[in-house]
């Protein structure tokens, strides 16, 4: 029997509420842990995890009353996420329809990231495993989960005695460093002397402190060489990288080589402990780390010599406590393989600790000195569930206190090294750079030991440790976690047989998890040191209990994160290319690139297939904006013997970006619902070519079938206009994934044999071979096909609602073949606001109809638009394909479409005042046809009030177009 998730979800209601919680709302959220990529809505994790235990046959308003949505309006801000589930009643209705109970029903993350599909699978009862490749994520994952589960409402409560442990050393031990506890933050320029008058220069990006000001003004004094700071609310000119004395340009490059230099040498001084040698280098440390501006409660002030004093404190005591804090200093260096610090490295820095100024490293040093001194006194796994939430907030605090921070004026807050990585994926240094110097207040907000009503957080990790507690009572016998490679699944989960697998799997150069997380890791490592040795974290002794570390040649004492299987591609190797005719060694022997991307999916998704039930149910999460990367994920999902039974649309982040539909954004934020191929009826292709296989009446059939069945989903759920679409094509894919070409299994025996010598050792060689084939030909033949009869069944379906009779449609689809693209691509549009499409649509049901694009353009039926470095085209209509054709008619009518485009002109260019006129003044024009005559009533029919004018027609005139189109097509040709 088909899953609920196969047939109807409360689409509608799962996006609002999803839209809802990824806002900016000031309620406890899994993010406030600890910094972590790809966050995705809890809600639509929990309404896809019930809906793929539940059986079809489940009443709709049952499921929606056991998800919460009852609930929804009595918490803050209305969020989904904030409901927890009643686990009885889930019990109850599991029970009822599947005939099971929660406990026994077991769903897998395997790429568990931040925890939002391992928590809501927790929460809903079911036996949860999460499984996750980084090592940073392994920690969030047992904050997450395991550990509220385990202890409860204790842990909360432990953990909160020990923030305020935490809170009182640092009122006591480092508050010293700090001049006024009302100075939230400061801005520190980087000093750099001009190469040639010598001036000291202070280095910032903008003068802008503030949305609309106020504005720092730097008065310089040219005779001495020096200057002084004034906050004014007027802008005052400022010349960016150009020495204010004598007007030379800075090369910026250089300069931050500069300065890096001498900070680096400061560091030296300071960490070999030479007291006498830091003192003599004072005026040296101010002059780096010019401390040009506070941020105070009541505005913005300059920094005066007292704020340089606490400045120079710090670096003194850095130089006398060092021998003291040495242990706990992160003193490896940052590897040439981390690609997201590599600008850092070329400027100059080396080491971790490095991207910190003293008196960030002494603090840092210092609290993570007091946090492992804590599991050295209280070794035992309660002890470190606790200390593990203090380290997690130290991280959070590193993430706003280093050297690679910028002032953001738009908010008049410090933009973090997390913001600078999501906006351009690396990490750099910046003019000028920020700093915390609240330190009360900044550890009370990363922990909020205070805050209890749950609309009142500002992003502290107590509110969301408390929910956790209360949420997940009870079910500490029911989750596992472990630190492992997904495509080694089998051998971490045993010989178990899972039920559900449900994945949001990394999307080729999306994130680099690794090389971000690295720097967090160097902290955590550190602090948390003693739980590794007693094998309460990591552990790999099966002696020590549960082995939950499963990547080989990793230890957690190493400073480096595990990169080596991570499935991703690297920025300028993510291109797929065709893998027809390649090996798999030598595709193993470009690692990170597209094709390799490709290939390490195939192993994981063959995985989940091995460890899944016959009739379990396989969802993966596909939230990218790339055509390649979504033929990759399909194509590797068909290659390991899954079919696509599902797809829906998905509110995530990714949907905000949308600047067309059917750009490379079309397939951006859905569900894929997959089954394996034994419970499928697969389909027999006997043809290579695209073109002869839409033909076959038995592929389109089951093609056609799954559009049919997507668009009945779609309207049951409630799916907006692009939603349809989206599904709908979608549904077709789905249905080429039960078509099966014989040829892929055949073996050819010298290739093999090759394969066989290359990996025989890793059992791939035969299986490698098949994956190549089944991959390429999907890709090749099946996507096409997929993708143009899916198109053209949607066509219909739009023209029987403008109320063509079959015999009207059998006319219009039997136009030439430039025309039907034509149709296709207009159709296409008409479920959204623009008439933009994206290339690899275009292209794909050019090559089924064997037509080329560039033709459509010269016939003035499109053309290309600019989308940065992305191929789209636009959908001409009425002058528009007059201008692109540059008013040659005969060009344009060469083609129904284009055709049909003319006649519309016509009739809008004649007074509106007779219709047998207006007919005859165009049958005297040009030679018309039946089918030209359908073509315009259908476009016609369907353009939007604002095209209108693009035909000379308006909302007023479009009823006399229609009549003259009919009174032509009834006969009066």
């Amino acid at each position: 029997m088909k899953r609920l998730i196969e047939t109807r979800i409360p689409l509608k209601e799962l996006n609002d509420v999803a839209r809802r919680e990824a806002g900016f709302i000031r309620v406890p959220k899994l993010s406030n842990l600890h910094p972590y990529l790809a966050r995705r809505p809890t809600a639509t994790a929990r309404i896809l995890t019930l809906a793929s235990i539940l059986p079809e046959n489940t009443d709709i308003e049952e499921f929606k009353e056991a998800i919460g949505f009852k609930q929804v309006d009595n918490v803050p801000y209305k969020i989904l996420y904030l409901v927890n589930p009643d686990r009885d009643r889930i019990s109850s209705i599991v029970k009822k329809y599947a005939n099971k109970d929660p406990k026994d029903i077991t769903i897998v993350d395997p790429m568990a990231g931040g925890g939002a599909i391992p928590l809501e699978s927790l929460r809903l009862g079911f036996y949860t495993i999460a499984v996750e490749y980084n090592p940073v994520a392994y920690l969030i994952l047992k904050a997450t989960l395991e550990y509220p589960a385990k202890y409860g409402r204790k842990l909360y409560e432990e953990t909160r005695k020990e923030v305020e442990k935490l809170l009182k050393y640092i009122r006591k031990e480092l508050s010293k460093y700090y001049p006024d506890p009302s100075v939230k933050n400061c801005i520190i320029a980087r000093g750099y002397r001009c190469p040639r008058c010598d001036g000291l220069i202070p280095m910032i990006y903008t003068t802008r402190l503030g949305k609309n000001g106020p504005y720092i003004n730097i008065v310089i004094d040219k005779d001495n060489k020096t200057f002084r700071v004034e906050i004014k609310d007027e802008e005052v000119r400022f010349d960016r990288l150009r020495c204010p004395y004598c007007s030379t340009p800075i090369n910026k490059s250089y300069a931050l080589k500069d300065w890096v230099r001498r900070h680096m040498e400061l560091l030296e001084i300071a960490l070999k402990g030479d007291v006498d040698s830091a003192k003599k280098n004072i005026e040296k440390l101010l002059e780096t780390h010019i401390i040009l501006v506070k941020h105070t409660q009541q505005g913005f002030e300059p920094a005066n010599e007292e704020d340089k004093e606490h400045f120079i404190k710090a670096y003194i005591d850095l130089a006398k406590d060092i021998n003291n804090l040495r242990d706990v200093l992160p003193n490896t260096q940052i590897p040439k393989e981390n690609e997201v610090f590599k600008q850092i490295r070329e400027y100059g820095i080396q080491y971790w600790y490095q991207l910190f100024n003293p008196r960030q490293l002494l603090l840092l040093l210092k609290v993570a000195k007091y946090i492992r001194n804590i599991l050295y006194t209280k070794n035992q796994e309660f002890s470190i569930a606790t200390i593990l939430y203090l380290s997690l907030g130290i991280n959070k605090l590193i993430n706003f206190n280093n050297i690679t921070t910028t002032w953001d004026n738009s908010t008049s807050t410090i933009r973090e090294l997390v913001d600078h990585y999501s906006r351009t994926r690396k990490v750099d240094l910046g003019l000028e750079y920020c700093e915390i110097q609240s330190l009360q207040k900044s550890f009370s907000w990363a922990f909020e030991p205070h805050v209890t009503s749950i609309g009142r957080t500002a992003g502290g990790i107590l509110p969301v440790l408390r929910l956790l507690c209360e949420w997940l009572k009870g079910v500490g016998d029911r989750v596992e976690i472990y630190c492992g490679d997904a495509r080694r699944l089998s051998m971490i989960l045993g010989n178990r047989s899972i039920d559900v697998v449900n994945v949001d799997p990394p999307y080729l150069s999306q994130h680099f998890y690794s090389d971000l997380m690295e720097f967090f890791w160097q902290f955590l490592r550190i602090m948390l040191k003693p739980a590794f040795d007693a094998g309460y974290l990591f552990n790999r002794d099966p002696d020590r209990g549960r082995v939950e570390l499963f990547i080989e040649g990793w230890s957690p004492y190493l400073p480096v994160l595990p990169r080596e299987s991570e499935i991703i591609a690297r920025k300028g190797r993510d291109r797929i290319s065709d893998l027809e005719g390649k090996t798999i060694g030598l595709i193993e022997k470009f690692p990170f690139t597209g094709d390799w991307y490709v290939l390490k999916m195939w192993e994981f998704f063959k995985e989940a297939n091995r460890v899944l039930k016959d009739d379990g149910v396989l969802i993966v999460w596909f939230t990218h904006s790339s055509p390649d990367a979504w033929e990759a994920i399909v194509s590797s999902l068909y290659a390991a013997d899954f079919s696509l039974s599902k797809v829906w649309t998905l509110w995530t982040e990714m949907v905000q970006r949308r600047v067309a539909l059917l750009t490379s954004a079309f397939f951006t934020s859905l569900a894929l619902v997959l089954r394996k191929k034994v419970l499928v009826d697969i389909v027999s292709a006997g043809s290579i070519d695209p073109s002869s296989l839409i033909h076959d009446d038995v592929i389109r059939k089951t093609v056609v079938n799954g559009v049919v069945d997507a668009l009945k989903s779609a309207l049951d759920a409630g799916a907006s206009g692009s939603e349809v679409l989206v599904m709908g094509v979608a549904g077709g894919i789905a249905g080429a994934t039960r078509i099966w070409y014989s040829e892929i299994d055949r073996v050819d025996v010298s290739r093999v044999q090759k394969s066989l010598n290359e990996f025989f050792s890793s059992s791939r060689g035969v299986e490698g071979y098949r994956f190549i084939k089944a991959a390429s030909y999907f890709k090749k033949v099946l996507y096409p096909v997929s993708i143009y009869i899916g198109s053209t069944t949607i066509l219909k379906e739009h023209l029987r609602k403008c109320m063509f009779s079959d015999r009207e449609i059998s006319e219009i689809l039997l136009t030439d073949n430039f025309t039907r693209a034509y149709l296709i691509f207009w159709t296409a549009t008409r479920y959204s606001d623009s008439r933009e499409l994206a290339y690899d649509f275009i292209e794909k049901v050019c090559k089924i109809l064997r037509i080329s694009h560039q033709f459509l353009m010269n016939y003035g039926l499109i053309d290309r638009v600019s989308r940065g470095s992305r191929r789209a085209y636009k959908v001409l209509y009425g002058s528009e394909c007059y201008s692109r054709v540059r008013n040659n008619v005969g060009t344009l009518v060469r083609t129904t479409a284009g055709l049909a485009n003319h006649i519309l002109r016509l009739i809008g260019e004649q007074e509106k005042d007779d219709v047998s006129r207006v007919v005859n003044s165009i049958k005297l024009s040009i030679p018309i046809s039946k089918a030209s005559t359908l073509v315009a009533l259908y476009l016609l029919r369907t353009s939007r009030n604002d095209e209108l004018g693009l035909v000379g027609l308006s909302i007023y005139t479009r009823d006399f177009a229609e009549e003259v189109l009919l009174e032509l097509y009834r006969g009066g040709m």
